[in-house]
């Protein structure tokens, strides 16, 4: 997730984990001039998974989405641990130094549905009325599909009547699910880029 500040200044939190150990996913920052050539930065990674047991992101925390009002950083990521996956929300004042929400996780998959096995993949734009995400869902059998929600406060979100509101195409290049969706508002119009299978 990139975050454009100001002239020539492009801010990149992103997804990594090691080699060697545990192998826990965590999210790391990276800054540069041009969108281009990017350095880590020294206080990587700046989020981390809990590791507390029960928690929804002990074992793991990834696909940062950041919005950036100027004045709080808001980033929702997914998170994963011994159960299903679902999605929370950090704040911070300058971008490096994160509070986890004491409500996390803010979205996870409802018994029954499209997103029964699990929310993943946030994206989130800022819409007139508040916010918009896109998310990953997981069904029963492992077919992802994406779903959105609305929310006025990034907090509290209400997923959409209609979701799932993309799945892949029977016979088509998408036929195995689609997931990981990037989402823009642009001139009126939502744009959403997705992974298919």
């Amino acid at each position: 997730m990139v975050v454009k500040e100001g002239e020539g200044a492009y801010v990149l939190w992103y997804q990594g984990r090691n080699k060697v150990g545990q192998k826990h996913n965590q999210i790391g920052r990276a800054v540069s001039a041009d969108g281009i050539a990017w350095t880590r930065a020294p206080d990587t990674p700046v989020l981390s998974h809990s590791g507390i047991g029960g928690a929804f992101d002990e074992i793991d925390v990834g696909a940062p989405a950041v919005i950036f009002d100027g004045a709080t950083y808001m980033m929702w990521y997914g998170g994963r641990g011994r159960s299903k996956p679902a999605i929370g929300l950090a704040t911070s004042g300058d971008g490096i130094a994160w509070t986890k929400w004491a409500g996390n996780p803010v979205l996870r998959g409802d018994a029954g549905q499209f997103d029964t096995n699990g929310a993943a993949s946030p994206h989130v734009v800022r819409t007139p009325g508040g916010y918009l995400m896109s998310y990953t869902g997981t069904d029963g059998v492992g077919v992802t599909r994406i779903g959105i929600a609305t929310s006025a406060d990034g907090m509290t979100w209400v997923k959409s009547a209609a979701n799932p509101v993309l799945a892949g195409s029977a016979g088509a290049w998408d036929a195995g699910g689609v997931k990981e969706a990037c989402m823009v508002l642009d001139a009126g119009t939502y744009r959403l880029w997705y992974a298919g299978f």
